[in-house]
Protein backbone atom coordinates (compact mmCIF):
# COMPACT_ATOMS: atom_id res chain seq x y z
CA UNK A 1 0.00 0.00 0.00
CA UNK A 2 1.40 3.91 -0.94
CA UNK A 3 0.12 6.62 0.38
CA UNK A 4 -0.63 9.49 -1.13
CA UNK A 5 2.31 12.18 0.33
CA UNK A 6 0.79 14.95 2.47
CA UNK A 7 2.64 17.28 0.33
CA UNK A 8 0.46 16.26 -3.07
CA UNK A 9 -2.63 17.04 -1.13
CA UNK A 10 -4.01 20.78 -1.88
CA UNK A 11 -7.07 22.48 0.73
CA UNK A 12 -8.84 25.36 -0.11
CA UNK A 13 -7.36 28.45 1.88
CA UNK A 14 -9.22 30.69 3.77
CA UNK A 15 -9.32 33.48 1.26
CA UNK A 16 -10.78 30.68 -1.25
CA UNK A 17 -13.62 30.23 1.28
CA UNK A 18 -14.70 33.39 1.83
CA UNK A 19 -14.60 34.64 -1.58
CA UNK A 20 -16.98 31.63 -2.29
CA UNK A 21 -19.23 32.46 0.41
CA UNK A 22 -19.09 36.22 -0.26
CA UNK A 23 -20.01 35.63 -4.32
CA UNK A 24 -23.39 33.15 -3.30
CA UNK A 25 -24.54 35.91 -0.60
CA UNK A 26 -24.16 38.29 -3.34
CA UNK A 27 -26.18 35.90 -5.89
CA UNK A 28 -28.80 34.34 -2.81
CA UNK A 29 -29.54 38.96 -2.27
CA UNK A 30 -30.12 39.80 -5.50
CA UNK A 31 -32.91 36.85 -5.96
CA UNK A 32 -34.42 37.61 -2.73
CA UNK A 33 -34.43 41.17 -3.66
CA UNK A 34 -36.59 39.86 -7.28
CA UNK A 35 -38.96 37.38 -5.63
CA UNK A 36 -41.59 39.24 -5.05
CA UNK A 37 -41.52 40.25 -8.59
CA UNK A 38 -41.79 36.54 -9.84
CA UNK A 39 -43.92 35.21 -7.22
CA UNK A 40 -46.79 38.19 -7.54
CA UNK A 41 -46.20 37.56 -11.54
CA UNK A 42 -47.03 33.39 -11.15
CA UNK A 43 -49.63 34.42 -8.98
CA UNK A 44 -51.16 36.77 -11.09
CA UNK A 45 -50.33 34.19 -13.77
CA UNK A 46 -52.30 31.38 -11.93
CA UNK A 47 -55.48 33.98 -10.86
CA UNK A 48 -55.89 34.56 -14.96
CA UNK A 49 -55.39 30.96 -15.76
CA UNK A 50 -58.20 30.45 -12.99
CA UNK A 51 -60.48 32.75 -14.45
CA UNK A 52 -60.12 31.00 -18.62
CA UNK A 53 -61.03 27.55 -16.28
CA UNK A 54 -64.12 28.84 -14.75
CA UNK A 55 -65.24 31.24 -17.65
CA UNK A 56 -64.85 28.06 -19.58
CA UNK A 57 -67.23 26.10 -17.37
CA UNK A 58 -69.62 28.74 -16.71
CA UNK A 59 -71.57 28.52 -19.69
CA UNK A 60 -70.88 24.58 -20.04
CA UNK A 61 -72.48 24.55 -16.52
CA UNK A 62 -75.77 26.69 -17.45
CA UNK A 63 -76.37 24.74 -20.63
CA UNK A 64 -75.94 21.40 -18.67
CA UNK A 65 -78.59 22.16 -16.11
CA UNK A 66 -80.82 24.47 -18.15
CA UNK A 67 -80.39 27.07 -15.87
CA UNK A 68 -79.25 30.85 -15.89
CA UNK A 69 -76.01 31.65 -14.58
CA UNK A 70 -74.94 34.59 -14.40
CA UNK A 71 -71.65 36.32 -13.91
CA UNK A 72 -70.42 38.88 -10.91
CA UNK A 73 -67.91 41.39 -11.92
CA UNK A 74 -65.67 43.97 -9.56
CA UNK A 75 -62.54 45.41 -9.81
CA UNK A 76 -61.11 43.21 -7.10
CA UNK A 77 -62.56 40.00 -7.83
CA UNK A 78 -65.62 37.63 -9.60
CA UNK A 79 -68.21 35.72 -8.43
CA UNK A 80 -71.36 33.76 -10.33
CA UNK A 81 -74.74 33.12 -9.61
CA UNK A 82 -77.37 30.75 -10.26
CA UNK A 83 -81.28 32.62 -11.01
CA UNK A 84 -83.49 30.62 -8.42
CA UNK A 85 -87.01 31.50 -6.73
CA UNK A 86 -85.68 33.56 -4.37
CA UNK A 87 -83.52 35.38 -6.84
CA UNK A 88 -79.30 35.19 -7.93
CA UNK A 89 -78.07 32.94 -5.45
CA UNK A 90 -74.60 31.68 -5.25
CA UNK A 91 -73.84 28.02 -7.33
CA UNK A 92 -73.48 25.57 -4.22
CA UNK A 93 -69.81 24.33 -6.17
CA UNK A 94 -66.89 25.65 -4.53
CA UNK A 95 -65.21 26.17 -7.75
CA UNK A 96 -67.65 28.73 -8.67
CA UNK A 97 -67.57 30.67 -5.08
CA UNK A 98 -66.83 34.33 -4.93
CA UNK A 99 -62.84 34.64 -5.77
CA UNK A 100 -60.85 38.04 -4.95
CA UNK A 101 -57.14 38.84 -5.04
CA UNK A 102 -54.86 41.57 -3.55
CA UNK A 103 -55.94 45.10 -3.80
CA UNK A 104 -52.99 46.02 -5.90
CA UNK A 105 -54.74 43.81 -9.05
CA UNK A 106 -57.64 45.29 -11.28
CA UNK A 107 -59.78 43.18 -13.54
CA UNK A 108 -60.95 45.14 -16.68
CA UNK A 109 -63.75 43.61 -19.10
CA UNK A 110 -64.92 44.60 -22.90
CA UNK A 111 -67.93 43.42 -23.43
CA UNK A 112 -68.46 43.52 -27.81
CA UNK A 113 -65.83 46.33 -27.91
CA UNK A 114 -67.12 48.22 -25.40
CA UNK A 115 -65.36 49.00 -21.92
CA UNK A 116 -67.69 48.10 -18.87
CA UNK A 117 -67.10 50.27 -15.67
CA UNK A 118 -66.83 47.73 -12.83
CA UNK A 119 -67.64 48.72 -9.35
CA UNK A 120 -65.35 48.33 -6.79
CA UNK A 121 -66.74 45.24 -4.33
CA UNK A 122 -69.06 42.72 -5.99
CA UNK A 123 -72.24 44.00 -7.03
CA UNK A 124 -75.44 42.01 -5.83
CA UNK A 125 -77.33 41.18 -9.47
CA UNK A 126 -74.69 39.85 -12.15
CA UNK A 127 -73.90 41.92 -15.26
CA UNK A 128 -73.59 39.02 -17.54
CA UNK A 129 -75.73 35.92 -17.94
CA UNK A 130 -75.32 32.72 -19.23
CA UNK A 131 -77.90 30.49 -20.56
CA UNK A 132 -76.69 29.37 -24.00
CA UNK A 133 -72.92 29.96 -25.04
CA UNK A 134 -74.00 30.60 -28.55
CA UNK A 135 -76.02 33.95 -26.68
CA UNK A 136 -72.64 35.19 -25.26
CA UNK A 137 -71.46 38.26 -26.85
CA UNK A 138 -67.43 38.79 -27.87
CA UNK A 139 -66.28 39.17 -24.12
CA UNK A 140 -62.40 39.97 -22.90
CA UNK A 141 -60.79 40.64 -19.37
CA UNK A 142 -57.40 41.83 -18.32
CA UNK A 143 -55.73 41.43 -15.25
CA UNK A 144 -53.73 43.96 -14.48
CA UNK A 145 -51.28 45.39 -11.50
CA UNK A 146 -50.07 49.18 -11.94
CA UNK A 147 -46.32 49.28 -13.29
CA UNK A 148 -46.55 45.76 -13.41
CA UNK A 149 -47.72 43.03 -15.57
CA UNK A 150 -50.71 42.14 -16.85
CA UNK A 151 -52.76 39.21 -18.83
CA UNK A 152 -55.73 38.87 -20.58
CA UNK A 153 -58.29 36.23 -20.96
CA UNK A 154 -60.33 35.97 -24.10
CA UNK A 155 -61.82 33.23 -25.93
CA UNK A 156 -59.65 31.74 -29.27
CA UNK A 157 -61.63 28.59 -31.09
CA UNK A 158 -64.35 28.71 -28.54
CA UNK A 159 -61.99 28.06 -25.34
CA UNK A 160 -61.40 30.79 -22.74
CA UNK A 161 -57.17 31.25 -22.56
CA UNK A 162 -55.12 33.67 -20.07
CA UNK A 163 -52.05 35.13 -22.19
CA UNK A 164 -49.39 37.49 -20.70
CA UNK A 165 -49.13 40.94 -22.27
CA UNK A 166 -45.70 42.37 -22.75
CA UNK A 167 -45.94 46.18 -21.82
Amino acid sequence: MHATPRSTWRGYTLLELIVVVAVIGLMATLLIGNAPAWTGDRAQSREAERLARMLDGWCTLAEAQGIEIGLLLAQTGYGFRWQGPAGWMPLSEAAYRDHGWTADWRLGAVLDREALTLPEQLPEAPQLICADRDDLPPLAFTLAEPEGSRYTVRQDAGRWVSTRVER
